[in-house]
């Protein structure tokens, strides 16, 4: 994704983008997600005939329903799009700070707006997504217990998302039937 993100110019990559889709779906957008993220991501001036931006387009697609999928059944295991932990922890870390921060702008186009009716743990996951953002690291020799922080940070914002799914898109629940 990131390859195909370069290529037709976005200023966006894999990680940001993807929480931009996620945000776009926590907030309800549903099927217009999809094409409010394409919107988003492919730069004005890219012609729809482009077959590059047509390969991106698939690609963006078939993550989209693997997104929609995986934060619909909690059994699918919902994944942020990161890089591998083969990748040094800095990058990771810019590239978690990246997802964040396109999760917040996504849930802020797709119209997201506090409410007093919205519980308040859900409210401080978003601002907590905000505040790690900003996070950044810079040291090439990351230990143990650099790397169990980055995987606690990065699994309180995995379920948080699922949280704030949950909270913002309850699933409805099928009335019994009367015979």
């Amino acid at each position: 994704m990131s390859d195909l993100l370069v290529r037709i110019g976005s200023d966006y990559r894999s990680a940001e983008a993807h929480g931009i889709l996620c945000g776009l779906l926590c907030v309800g957008k549903g099927a217009d997600a999809a094409k409010s993220w394409l919107e988003l991501l492919v730069p004005e001036d890219c012609s729809p005939d482009n077959a590059v931006v047509a390969e991106f387009a698939r690609s963006a697609e078939a993550l989209y329903h693997q997104t929609l999928r995986q934060l619909n059944h909690e059994t699918l295991g919902f994944r942020l799009l990161l890089p591998d932990e083969q990748t040094d922890l800095g990058a990771r870390t810019e590239a978690l700070a990246n997802w964040c921060q396109g999760f917040t702008y996504g849930l802020g186009v797709g119209g997201y707006k506090e409410d007093p009716k919205i519980k308040r743990d859900t409210v401080e996951l978003i601002r907590d997504f905000n505040e790690i953002s900003r996070a950044s690291y810079s040291d090439p020799d990351a230990g143990e217990e650099e790397e169990s922080a980055f995987y606690e940070i990065e699994e309180y914002v995995r379920v948080g998302v699922m949280l704030i799914m949950e909270e913002l898109q309850p699933v409805k629940q099928q009335s019994p039937i009367v015979h």
